[in-house]
């Protein structure tokens, strides 16, 4: 009930379909027309290759299925009559790894992002031994902000000690 689900009645269109649409789970019988399920799924990973796959069928011949599987390409293979809550189970674990998957990339890119920020941050602060003056100090460090953080202004601040800061507009 919360899939958009899109079907295609062949291989080739079903390809159509992953040119035009982003999709998160292909699931194929082996034997169709004009391609088998495992053609359409190296076809298909070629083009998204985040793409999961269950292959559904009664085609039991084990040498191009276990290849696919052991390649990567297949999530599962289940054989018809297949139980209707094994496949509706299969299907929530497929798109369940697949959020996951996205998910530590996005925590990945963020630790990245960090890592490069710190590594930054500690080459202003070593090279600002060598700077001549706070005026050169202040720069690098506004150079370095504008690397981390997403701005399209920035202002720098700067006072002597002691002195107020005019708050109120006079």
């Amino acid at each position: 009930d919360s899939y958009e689900v899109l079907t295609a009645p062949s291989g080739w269109k079903a390809l159509e379909l992953l040119r035009a649409h982003s999709v998160d789970l292909l699931i194929t019988d082996q034997r169709m027309p004009g391609m088998t399920g495992v053609q359409l799924i190296e076809r298909a990973k070629a083009e998204q290759p985040q793409l999961s796959c269950i292959i559904l069928t009664a085609y039991t011949d084990p040498v191009d299925l276990i290849a696919a599987i052991n390649q990567g390409h297949v999530y599962r293979y289940i054989t018809k009559p297949w139980d209707v809550a094994d496949l509706v189970q299969t299907v929530a674990t497929a798109l369940e790894e697949i959020a996951l998957r996205r998910e530590n990339e996005k925590l990945l890119a963020e630790a990245e992002r960090r890592l490069n920020a710190m590594r930054g941050m500690v080459e202003v602060f070593v090279g600002a031994g060598a700077l001549a003056t706070y005026g050169d100090i202040v720069d690098a460090v506004t150079a370095f902000v504008e690397q981390v953080v997403p701005l399209d202004v920035s202002a720098t601040l700067v006072r002597e000690t002691g002195c107020q800061w005019l708050l109120d507009g006079n």
